[in-house]
C-alpha cells in the first residue's frame, strides 16, 4: 500500500514501527491481536492517527505544520525537509507525512 493511502490500523502500525522498532517483533497480526486486548495484559498500542495526545507529541517534536487544504474536506501536513501529505483529518495527514 502507498504511504499516502494509509489509514486506520495500517497507518498506526507504520508510525509505531518508526517510534518503537522493538514492536516489530510482534508482526502485524500479533500487534492487531494485542491491540484488542491491550488493557488486559498491559500491552499498550498507540493510536497516533486518532488520538491527539499521542499524535500531537510527534507534531510538536518534529515541528510539523498542519493546516486546512485548499482541497475540499482535506488537511495538509508538511515538514521543513520538503515532505508533505494530505488526509481527511489533521492527524491522518501528519502521520502520513511522518511515515513518508
Amino acid at each position: 500500500m502507498n504511504t499516502y493511502e494509509l489509514t486506520g490500523v495500517a497507518l498506526d502500525w507504520a508510525v509505531t514501527s518508526i517510534e518503537e522498532p522493538s514492536a516489530l517483533k510482534y508482526g502485524v497480526e500479533d500487534w492487531l491481536d494485542k491491540r484488542q486486548h491491550e488493557t488486559r495484559d498491559g500491552f499498550f498500542v498507540h493510536r497516533y492517527s486518532t488520538v491527539w495526545a499521542q499524535g500531537g507529541e510527534i507534531i510538536e517534536r518534529e515541528q510539523m505544520c498542519v493546516q486546512p487544504s485548499l482541497n475540499e474536506d482535506a488537511w495538509f501536513a508538511a515538514t521543513d525537509e520538503d515532505y508533505f501529505a494530505y488526509g481527511n483529518t489533521p492527524l491522518v495527514a501528519v502521520m502520513r507525512c511522518y511515515v513518508a
